[in-house]
């Protein structure tokens, strides 16, 4: 179906501006990285236009930016941890990348993002609220209560089982 490039980006906005792990970089004090979470942060959807082009050539190209969106480096000290491409094919096929850095965001937190920001969408097409209730906890909550309740036992154990588990894989 259609898909209209201001209401992506406003829903892309609003999912930004209700995550901060979307708002997340990582920047490095004397070799020790530290969390910031910009107030305002606006994720630009890169749009592609191929309308003009024939079936293979459109794959093609198609496949082509979606490599190049999945295999850029992520700058840690800058931001954002999260890109957004829309390419158009036609005027009823269009195909979306989403790409996040793991270190913002997980299997789980993929299913809610994808939910919330269909809903987002759905909610500006139709001209309505696309107000949420606010979120209870956001991620940086979490590891603030994971690192207050893991003990040095527990994280000594924890070290040793993956130093373990990873031993010979380098490369990962």
């Amino acid at each position: 179906g259609r898909v209209r490039l201001d209401i992506l980006q406003q829903s892309i906005d609003l999912l930004v501006q209700r995550h901060e792990s979307l708002r997340t970089y990582f920047v490095s004090r004397d070799g020790i990285p530290y969390q910031k979470v910009d107030d305002a942060r606006r994720i630009a959807v890169k749009y592609i236009r191929l309308t003009g082009l024939d079936a293979e050539k459109q794959a093609h190209e198609t496949t082509e930016a979606v490599n190049r969106l999945s295999k850029a480096p992520f700058d840690f000290e800058q931001g954002p941890m999260i890109r957004v491409l829309l390419i158009e094919k036609s005027e009823e096929d269009f195909v979306m990348g989403l790409c996040m850095h793991h270190i913002v965001s997980d299997g789980w937190s993929n299913n809610v993002l994808t939910q919330e920001l269909t809903w987002f969408y759905g909610q500006l097409l139709r001209n309505e609220d696309p107000t949420l209730p606010a979120l209870p906890v956001q991620y940086v909550d979490y590891a603030l209560w994971q690192r207050s309740v893991m003990t040095p036992e527990k994280l000594e154990r924890d070290l040793a089982h993956w130093t373990n588990h990873l031993a010979g894989h380098q490369d990962l």
